[in-house]
């Protein structure tokens, strides 16, 4: 079974942290956070250090109905 994880905050800091120990597990994730460079940056870090992962990067802010709804529809989109 495909280990999924989704880290909210995934952009800098403990979420950033937390990401990196997962995909070293070699969990699937999917990044989330307000900024999407941050967060594209943080991916491309977890993608050279751990190429057999598969990281996704959703822009959303978890205070808003809408983006959390996005998030769902992300799931969906990729197969999850």
């Amino acid at each position: 079974m495909k280990k999924i994880a989704v880290v909210t905050g995934a952009a800098s800091g403990i979420g950033a942290a937390i990401a990196r120990a997962l995909s070293k597990q070699l969990y699937d994730l999917v990044l989330v956070g307000r900024n999407v460079e941050a967060l594209s940056a943080a991916a491309g870090d977890i993608k050279s250090q751990t190429p057999e992962c598969q990281v996704l990067c959703q822009q959303a802010d978890l205070t808003n109905a809408e983006d959390r709804e996005a998030i769902l529809d992300c799931f969906v989109a990729e197969g999850y």
